[in-house]
């Protein structure tokens, strides 16, 4: 309704734009060396003002694949893991991650609109 503009995906970069107060603010090194987290960015509606960025991921490879805006501005993010502590909300769907080795799970994870917290998070099977 603000007109403001979502982004999502996969990014490796230490230097990534997260703001004050995101819901994960560092990238982490996998146990192989590799650094690579999903992101969740906010701009204004012209493209001039970062609003809202945060990495989104566990401890191992994370990508966000898919978003979607939903009712209060909630922002809604489909992806994949390799990570076993990838951030679950207690009561949802399924919280045990079901990758075995480089064959990870498929996540959906609610993030409210300022990218400060997670209201919901689930594993869905595994890949």
């Amino acid at each position: 309704a603000d007109g403001a503009v979502f982004v999502a995906g996969l990014t490796s970069a230490l230097d990534f734009p997260v703001t004050p107060g995101a819901l994960d603010n560092a990238l982490v090194f996998t146990s192989s060396g590799y650094r690579f987290d999903g992101f969740v960015s906010k701009f204004s509606g012209n493209l001039s003002t970062l609003l809202a960025s945060t990495y989104l991921g566990g401890s191992q490879f994370d990508q966000v694949f898919s978003i979607a805006l939903g009712p209060g501005g909630n922002v809604y993010v489909a992806g994949y893991t390799e990570s076993p502590d990838f951030p679950t909300t207690p009561g949802a769907y399924d919280n045990t991650f079901n990758g075995v080795g480089s064959h990870g799970s498929p996540f959906v994870a609610k993030l409210n609109g300022t990218l400060t917290r997670i209201p919901s998070s689930t594993f869905l099977g595994h890949c």
